[in-house]
């Protein structure tokens, strides 16, 4: 499974569908997923008396989140730009798990901006991820306003186009380093925690 973390606050944004789009083609990859939307799952803020022990947290959406990134042999990590980073929210929910979580997993990098200055939140998580011991992947997916368009019911998706084939590639090869991961952490006699 992998977990698809969307960092907006903004109830059906363009990073929500951006993530929508990649969850789509992670599944035609054979992949189960799971999106967890911060503006509609969120988080409180961060304890760092529970950093040792997240499963017990008191919170029970904190604790679902530490059991399904405990479960996920992958992720997506989705922001909108927030001042040249990565959004306070996205933040806030790595704050809650913990290495163990992402040890030896892949990680894809994904960013929505006005511009394709954007990118500095894929540059930004890639160090977090490195911090997490998460194997960041060479390719992301960075998205502009002229990446979507909206149904007549108000509805964003990603339309057609280079985006959507820079997410199927990302897809394939989150869920390739997902498969070789696990392989050589097994071969290394190590157990996932």
């Amino acid at each position: 499974m992998i977990l698809l973390i969307s960092g907006s606050g903004i109830p059906a944004s363009r990073t929500l569908a951006l993530v929508a789009a990649a969850g789509d083609a992670i599944a035609r990859c054979g992949t189960r997923c799971e999106v967890w939307d911060l503006a509609d799952r969120p988080l409180p803020a961060a304890d760092g008396r529970h950093h040792e022990a997240p499963e017990s947290h008191p919170d029970p959406l904190v604790r679902e989140l530490v059991r399904t990134a405990r479960e996920a042999s992958g992720f997506v990590l989705a922001s909108p730009v927030h001042h040249n980073s990565y959004s306070g929210l996205i933040k806030n929910c790595l704050d809650h798990l913990a290495i163990e979580h992402f040890e030896y997993k892949p990680v894809a990098l994904m960013a929505f901006g006005g511009s394709m200055a954007a990118i500095q939140v894929c540059d930004h998580l890639r160090i977090v991820v490195r911090g997490l011991w998460g194997i960041a992947l060479p390719g992301q997916a960075v998205a502009v306003p002229s990446d979507f368009e909206e149904a007549p019911g108000g509805d964003v998706t990603v339309a057609a186009g280079p985006l959507r084939q820079r997410l199927d590639l990302l897809a394939r090869d989150l869920v390739r380093y997902a498969k070789v991961a696990d392989a050589l952490v097994g071969a290394n006699g190590r157990a996932r925690r």
